[in-house]
């Protein structure tokens, strides 16, 4: 049976997400972050290193 991806969008990606939420999601395997919203210019470079690089990452929650 074959199994679909469940897309992710993060609006807030501070210590707790990097510490708590990632971790799980990256051993589940059931899912894929798509796209991220940072406050920080800091947490936004932090960002690009843990997640695919297909993900979008802005400091607009907006577009999220």
């Amino acid at each position: 049976m074959k199994t679909t991806k469940r897309k992710i969008g993060i609006i807030g990606f501070g210590n707790w997400v990097i510490q708590t939420y990632l971790p799980i999601l990256k051993e589940l395997d059931t899912s894929i972050i798509k796209s991220v919203a940072c406050r920080s210019s800091l947490t936004l470079k932090k960002t690009e290193s843990l997640v695919p690089k297909e993900c979008f990452i802005t400091n607009d929650w907006i577009v999220v």
